[in-house]
């Protein structure tokens, strides 16, 4: 009997620690888009880009990407904000690297069209949480990291 009871305290004890474990937050990406784009830290106008286009700009797989968001400038400036939903924290790493990629595009990009556009990519706000990337390039990077982490922390 004691053997049973201790077993059972034992299995209970293992799977209330199990349970224990940090879920990750999920981020409602619609208001954190709409609130990061309705932010005077743009010269651009930002428009909401059509679904896919995430996934070509950031050269992300498909089957990587739950979700995402992009809104665009006209092309004059390099502003821009992209969330993305990935498929688990791993695919969330190949786009945060995808992302520093598409920055360091942007730059070489940018240099010889509007070289002023160079410190906004240089100050971009790339963050992670669990399985969210979010990027931001825009002339206030310091607001729009504080946006974020209202969502994040």
């Amino acid at each position: 009997m004691k053997r049973v009871l201790f077993l059972v305290l034992a299995l209970a004890l293992l799977l209330s620690v199990a349970g224990c474990g940090a879920k990750p937050k999920t981020i409602d990406m619609d208001a954190l888009a709409k609130e990061l784009a309705g932010a005077k830290i743009y010269d651009d106008i930002l428009s909401q880009m059509p679904d896919g286009m995430t996934e070509r700009f950031y050269s992300m797989d498909n089957g990587d990407v739950v979700r995402s968001i992009l809104y665009y400038g006209t092309g004059a400036t390099a502003e821009e904000i992209c969330i993305l939903q990935c498929t688990d924290e791993k695919a969330a790493a190949k786009a945060e690297a995808n992302a520093h990629t598409h920055i360091e595009n942007q730059k070489t990009s940018f240099k010889n069209y509007v070289p002023a556009e160079i410190p906004k990519l240089d100050n971009a706000v790339v963050e992670v949480s669990g399985v969210y990337v979010i990027v931001v390039v825009s002339k206030d990077a310091s607001t729009a990291q504080s946006i974020i982490n209202k969502y994040t922390k």
